[in-house]
């Protein structure tokens, strides 16, 4: 993947640029919960006896509580670029200001950049050098505030105006439901903020040594450190008697990279050769240092007066500190070979070492190679004046994952307990990992076979690839025996995962007059996989149980067993209700019981297909363009439909619209696939209308106008609050407990050229 920034060469004009939008959110969907008037006719319609217990006289939307209307963003920038005839530089300050949907969040950010580049030597010599700084502050959210949010009474006020709880501050308190708090409390009564800085400069010069022959070297550091403080007052409703609490972490990272490298180029006749070798060498280094207090006199001083709160005289505070640091070596080469344009040839091979690995196995080999023949270039094909491009191709390469954190090969220690012994307290320490020497790399080999191709002078083109992707020695933990090991997990390993796939991409132009062009991009993939080991004559492992839900549920969702695919639902059919109101769960085994052994597959959470379809329309100056992407034959499990589908919880907390549609169900949330829902789903993602003025000055060289919506709407059946939910790692499509709503975006931008 090759990446190309703005630059200015010598000998340019000085330009300016300037750039600058604003932009309104607004909330695309939230949790549809009963507001005050539905949920006193629940009270009247069902609960008629209870309404002095349930009612609590006021009528409180609690999201509007807590978040902004239509928060608001900002963003401006400025370049300016320019050069001599051997020197160019380009120069950017930009500055964003986000508001968060939630009340108290906010991000802004700072960035100043400037690259320089030198030739000499009649341009045998260039020189890069480039210099970063970014500033930010951002206020953060807590998203267990909007879950507050969803199950809070709307009959409940939202202060205190009797002054019966004084512990709470002024805010109504009800200490009867379980994990129950004031979300606006929480909102008014904590602070938490993060500042950021980061800071890369960099340098590469490259030296033509005679024609053809080029030697390069680069070097960078990037610095960045973070300070985050939190202050909990003392009428915080998670944290009552603490008297406020206080928190501080401040962390900092260091990255260093030098790679050098030799590149010759040799064209004769028909034939082109290109060689690279080279070697890199990266360091991170990362410390961090962390402290709590609490039991403080007043809430003034928020978090920069962290010494002042008794807990620490008490011997309660906490504090810890952490630094870590790891090394990547590689050497590399790579040649490439083509022929009269038809028959092009790659290989490569990295050598690389982590010190992240066991003492027998840092170093890993990761060769690639890659064939094309470009077939309407054949002599075959000179007649055939339709087809513009038609390339096949095939490659296949390994490739190494190095992304496992630091030192989990080796033994370690951390603090226990303190015991007493002759008048001392002495400190204790036990097994934290278990030594493995002979961790090694986890190694994915690709295959890759594709078509390239394009007809009727560019008017259609497109590609298809096939893949399939073999990931071997997965980096897992496993649970062993204690004895003979010193602690119950080991980090090795184990176990294959396959994946394979289409894609397709289809690139058209169906119309094109003077004045009007029609762009149109369809993109389609299909992907299926399998675990396919996850045990040796070491390890075994029979399932892995994932997607785990904490709280009133206390259970996994998922199981993952060798040979079947990632991301199975696993659970209990849902068949109806009983004239009680009851679960009716089917019966597998027909014991009477419904256990584990009646479980199943219930539903995937990855999709059958996934699709995007871009246009673009230009009409002299206009411009309009559009994206719609989907998904079809995702499963996804509705958390929030487990916890407030039923009136098992009513009256304490509040319950989803959708339960008055069964109002049958009578029964306690148990999972089942009554929850495991299709989430296939079609999202017009991005909306954009923009006018090029055409300006007669010689000081203005392009104005642009343009106002972009984007996430307008979402077509599908799901009946959560966005089907679109994590597919990554071993628990995929779980729509979670605690979560922040998708907004919809309106903005109007401005481009200026000078």
């Amino acid at each position: 993947i090759l990446i190309t920034t703005k630059r200015a060469s010598g000998g340019e004009k000085t330009t300016i640029e300037f750039s600058t939008y604003v932009a309104m959110q607004s909330v695309a969907k939230k949790l549809d919960v009963l507001t005050a008037e539905q949920f006193r006719s629940v009270i009247n319609d069902y609960y008629p006896t209870m309404k002095d217990q349930y009612d609590f006289g006021a009528s409180t939307d609690w999201f509007e509580e807590v978040t902004r209307k239509n928060p608001i963003s900002q963003y401006y920038n400025v370049a300016f670029s320019g050069g001599a005839k051997s020197l160019g530089y380009r120069a950017s300050l930009s500055y964003q200001n986000d508001q968060g949907l939630l009340d108290k969040t906010s991000n802004n950010k700072l960035r100043a950049k400037m690259s320089i580049n030198q030739r000499n030597f009649d341009d045998r010599l260039s020189i890069d050098y480039n210099l970063t700084y970014s500033k930010g502050k951002s206020e953060l959210a807590d998203n267990s505030i909007l879950q507050q949010v969803a199950r809070r009474n709307p009959t409940e006020p939202v202060y205190d105006q009797e002054g019966i709880t004084p512990i709470s501050g002024g805010y109504y308190y009800n200490p009867g439901p379980f994990q129950y708090f004031n979300p606006v409390a929480m909102v008014n009564e904590s602070t938490r903020e993060k500042e950021m800085r980061d800071v890369m400069g960099s340098m590469k010069a490259s030296f033509e040594i005679i024609e053809g022959l080029k030697a390069s070297v680069m070097g960078s550091i990037t610095q960045s450190s973070s300070n985050t403080g939190s202050y909990f007052g003392r009428y915080y409703p998670k944290d009552f008697g603490t008297n406020g609490s206080a928190e501080i972490k401040k962390s900092s990272s260091t990255n260093s990279l030098l790679e050098a490298s030799v590149d010759y180029r040799k064209a004769f006749k028909d034939h082109t050769i290109q060689a690279i070798v080279g070697n890199s060498y990266n360091k991170g280094e990362y410390e961090e240092n962390w402290s709590r207090n609490y039991l403080y006199d007043t809430d003034y001083f928020s978090y920069h007066n962290i010494g002042a709160g008794a807990a620490l005289t008490q011997g309660k505070a906490g504090m810890s500190s952490y630094e870590d640091e790891n090394k990547l070596i590689a050497f590399f080469g790579r040649v490439m070979y083509n022929y009269q344009e038809r028959y092009l040839l790659s290989a490569s091979v990295r050598y690389e070492g982590s010190s992240r690995f066991g003492a027998n196995n840092k170093w890993g080999t990761f060769p690639a190679i890659s064939a094309g023949w470009r077939i309407n270039k054949e002599h075959f094909m000179e007649d055939i004046k339709w087809i513009n491009d038609l390339k096949l191709r095939v490659g296949y390469g390994v490739t190494g994952n190095q992304e496992i954190g630091n030192y989990k090969s080796l033994q370690l220690l951390e603090k226990d307990r303190f015991f007493y012994y002759k008048e001392n307290w002495i400190s204790t320490y036990k097994p934290a990992s278990n030594p493995n020497p002979d961790l090694k790399w986890e190694r994915k080999g690709e295959l890759n076979i594709g078509l390239d191709f394009s007809v009727l002078e560019g008017r259609l083109g497109g590609t298809v690839d096939y893949y399939n992707r073999t990931t071997k020695d997965l980096l897992y933990w496993y649970t062993v025996p204690v004895p003979p090991n010193l602690y119950n997990q080991l980090f090795t390993n184990v176990g294959t995962i396959k994946n394979s796939g289409i894609e397709v991409t289809i690139n058209a132009i169906p119309v094109q007059t003077k004045d009007f062009r029609w762009n149109s991009m369809l993109t389609l993939s299909h992907n299926t996989n399998k675990l396919d080991k996850f045990s040796n004559k070491d390890y075994a492992m029979v399932q892995i149980r994932t997607g785990y839900i904490p709280e009133d549920f206390q259970q996994y969702t998922q199981s993952i067993v060798e040979g079947g695919p990632i991301g199975n639902f696993w659970g209990p059919r849902f068949l109806g209700v009983d004239e009680n109101g009851q679960n009716i769960l089917e019966d597998l085994n027909k014991d009477g019981v419904i256990n584990e052994e009646d479980y199943q597959v219930i539903g995937n959470a990855y999709p059958d297909v996934t699709f995007g379809f871009s246009n673009t329309f230009t009409y002299k100056n206009w411009e309009l363009s559009f994206l719609l992407r989907g998904a079809i034959g995702n499963d996804v499990l509705n958390v929030h439909r487990m916890y407030y589908e039923g009136f098992n919880y009513f009256g304490g907390k509040n319950i989803l619209v959708s339960t008055l549609e069964h109002p049958e169900y009578k029964g306690s949330a148990v999972f089942s696939d009554r929850f495991v829902e299709d989430g296939s789903y079609i999202k017009l993602d991005n909306l954009t209308i923009g006018y090029n003025f055409r300006l007669n000055t010689s000081w203005v060289s392009r104005l642009k106008l343009y106002l972009t919506a984007q996430n307008l709407f979402t077509i599908t059946g799901y009946k959560g609050i966005d089907p679109e939910v994590d597919l990554s790692g071993l628990e995929p499509g779980m729509d979670r407990y605690e979560y922040y709503p998708r907004t919809r975006t309106f903005l109007l931008g401005l481009n200026i050229n000078f």
